[in-house]
């Protein structure tokens, strides 16, 4: 039993946990959209469910700006039950540092 119980809080199982935000693949391709430009590279994609707003994620990544380097941005989009869509702008990764 004590061994269920510890699986249980480790894996999160037991609880309901957070509705799935989009993986690196839809939000390369909303940002692709969004730039009408190829998907870039990007990386270590963590979304946030924004709890208060229902339908909101909070994405944080990493995309690779021209020079190679990985830059730090993030961008908000929402669902609608048809599919996923930005609703913050996307910041370019050649361009100023976020503030």
């Amino acid at each position: 039993m004590r061994l269920a119980v510890t699986a249980c809080a480790l894996l999160s199982a037991c609880a309901p946990g957070q509705p799935p935000g989009p993986g690196a693949g839809h939000l390369q391709g909303l940002i692709a959209q969004a730039r009408s430009g190829a998907a870039p590279d990007v990386r270590d994609v963590r979304c946030s469910f924004i709890a208060e707003e229902g339908s909101e994620w909070r994405c944080r990544y990493r995309e690779r700006a021209s020079d190679g380097r990985w830059v730090s941005l993030e961008t908000f989009v929402a669902t609608d039950g048809s599919g996923w869509a930005l609703i913050d702008g996307v910041a370019d990764p050649d361009g100023p540092p976020p503030p």
